[in-house]
């Protein structure tokens, strides 16, 4: 990578160490405060099991605050599925030393620093994320799959003026998913 993000916000994967202290830049660690991640019930998500239609306003809605927010200027997010939901994909899985990837998974790059309208054609997984993280804070792979993974280098211009947040309209915001009294399903069961 050319040029590096700054340590103040990268949306991605949770990164703490176990006894939840900070660390700083020279350990090669970093503070819980600087890596999160989310997740989301089955109500918003897009399961067809318990699925009401949310998840793209529930999307919307942790986007647009990040990028109302402070740390627009220093942030990559990093929106993805976490299985191909029976869709057709005209691409076979590849096969990794007996380590067989299933069918692809769409992903969603969103930063001030990420190429406008660009599609990679670069096989990723899901230690990719992991595996830029790893690039941008200069820190050694964890374990195998962020090992042999690509980074998301190639998505990104680091050189190019930032990009202005562009809000996001959805037929819901923040408000509606902070007050929701439904009692939260997991999306998933396996």
């Amino acid at each position: 990578m050319d040029k590096l993000l700054p340590l103040s916000a990268l949306l991605a994967a949770t990164w703490r160490s176990r006894d939840g202290s900070k660390h700083n830049e020279e350990d090669h660690t970093v503070s819980k405060d600087e890596i999160s991640s989310t997740s989301i019930t089955a109500q918003a998500s897009d399961h067809p099991s318990l699925n009401h239609g949310l998840g793209p306003s529930w999307v919307a809605s942790v986007v647009n605050q990040i990028g109302a927010g402070k740390y627009w200027s220093s942030t990559a997010i990093f929106i993805t599925w976490d299985d191909w939901r029976g869709w057709y994909d005209h691409v076979a899985p590849q096969i990794y030393d007996s380590y067989e990837y299933g069918f692809r998974v769409p992903l969603i790059v969103v930063s001030p620093f990420a190429k406008a309208g660009y599609v990679s054609h670069v096989t990723y997984d899901f230690g990719s994320i992991l595996r830029f993280i790893e690039e941008n804070f200069g820190l050694d792979p964890l374990g195998y799959a962020d090992s042999r993974a690509v980074d998301f280098s190639d998505c990104f211009n680091f050189g190019q003026t930032p990009g202005s947040f562009k809000f996001i309209q959805a037929p819901h915001d923040a408000r509606y998913f902070l007050h929701d009294t439904s009692p939260p399903e997991p999306p998933d069961d396996d």
